[in-house]
C-alpha cells in the first residue's frame, strides 16, 4: 500500500513538475537582449518588431517608416552594461550603451539605454524602452508590472560567468 501512494505522489509531483509554468534564466534574457540589439544593427526592422510585445509593434514600424530609418538610422555599437531579473524570473531589466547617427545628423550620439524585457509565451520580450534612437515610440508603459526594486532582483554582470 506504501509503494502505490509512494508511486502516486511521485507521479503528481513529476507531472507538476513538467506542467509547471515556464521560466528563463540571465543567460536567456542576455540572448534575447543582444538578439534585440543586434537585429538593430543591421537595420532588420521587421526582425526587431518581432522582439517587441505585440503593443508596441504598430508604433514602432510607423516611426521606422515616418522617420526613415532604414535609410538613415546607423548604430554603431551597443554594448550590455547590467542585466537585472525579478526573482520569479518573468520581468528583467537590460541596460545597453548604444551609439548611433541619425541623418542628417552626423554626430555620434550615446546613451544609456534601458530595456524593459517581459517572459511570455516561453520568449523573452521586449516590453518597454528608454532612451536612445527608440524613444519615445518604445517608452510606453504597457502596464502595471514592472519589475521590483534593484536590490530585490537577481543581478548579473554581464562579463560574469553564465548562469
Amino acid at each position: 500500500m506504501r509503494l502505490r501512494v509512494l508511486v502516486v505522489l511521485s507521479g503528481l509531483v513529476l507531472a507538476f513538475c513538467a506542467h509547471g509554468p515556464h521560466t528563463s534564466s540571465v543567460k536567456d534574457l542576455k540572448h534575447a537582449s543582444d538578439a534585440f540589439f543586434q537585429s538593430v544593427r543591421w537595420n532588420d526592422f521587421v526582425g526587431t518588431g518581432q522582439l517587441l510585445v505585440p503593443s508596441l509593434r504598430g508604433p514602432y514600424f510607423t516611426a521606422r517608416d515616418q522617420k526613415k530609418d532604414e535609410r538613415d538610422l546607423n548604430i554603431a555599437d551597443c554594448e550590455t552594461l547590467d542585466i537585472q531579473m525579478t526573482p520569479d524570473r518573468r520581468h528583467g531589466v537590460v541596460l545597453t550603451r548604444v551609439q548611433w547617427t541619425r541623418l542628417p545628423s552626423v554626430t555620434l550620439q550615446t546613451k544609456t539605454v534601458t530595456t524593459d524585457f517581459v517572459y511570455e509565451n516561453d520568449a523573452w520580450m521586449v516590453e518597454r524602452m528608454r532612451g536612445g534612437p527608440f524613444d519615445p515610440e518604445l517608452n510606453v508603459a504597457r502596464d502595471s508590472t514592472t519589475p521590483a526594486a534593484p536590490e530585490q532582483n537577481v543581478r548579473h554582470h554581464p562579463h560574469d560567468d553564465d548562469r
